[in-house]
């Protein structure tokens, strides 16, 4: 489902599908917190924002310059509905070495060898130099 976001009287607004929702964005700590404060179905059809208590959308920015998010929603009488966290390759695209070691070592660990090996490539030509890998395996 496509997303499109646009500012509007100090809300954030979001339309998915049939839905328009406004969210106060709040800085918590090193946080940014989103919370619905206005949604609608249709455009004209308006429900209530407590139906979205059970909402939690948070962002920041990690030590590794890369952008992380959390969403969790949950709805009256269904309960949770999705929940996902983590994070975009901005850093890595952007020229940073960590980032980029760490992309290589999740790709390995999903078992994709391509985007690892690319991933370790671009950390080591930025001038990272990845930690020496341990084993328990004599040569």
């Amino acid at each position: 489902m496509r997303s499109r976001v646009w500012l509007r009287n100090g809300l954030l607004m979001e339309r998915l599908g049939p839905c328009t929702f406004g969210y106060r964005l709040v800085r918590i700590g090193k946080e940014l917190a989103w919370t619905v404060e206005r949604a609608r179905v249709f455009g004209i059809i308006p429900l209530p924002a407590s139906m979205f208590d059970g909402v939690r959308c948070r962002e920041s920015e990690d030590e590794a310059g890369r952008y992380r998010f959390s969403v969790e929603a949950r709805l009256p009488v269904i309960g949770l509905l999705i929940r996902y966290e983590g994070w975009l390759q901005y850093a890595a695209a952007l020229g940073n070495g960590i980032a980029s070691y760490e992309l290589a070592v999740f790709y390995r660990r999903q078992g994709q060898p391509t985007p690892a090996a690319q991933y370790e490539t671009r950390a080591r030509d930025l001038g990272y130099t990845p930690p020496t890998s341990l084993d328990n395996q004599r040569k």
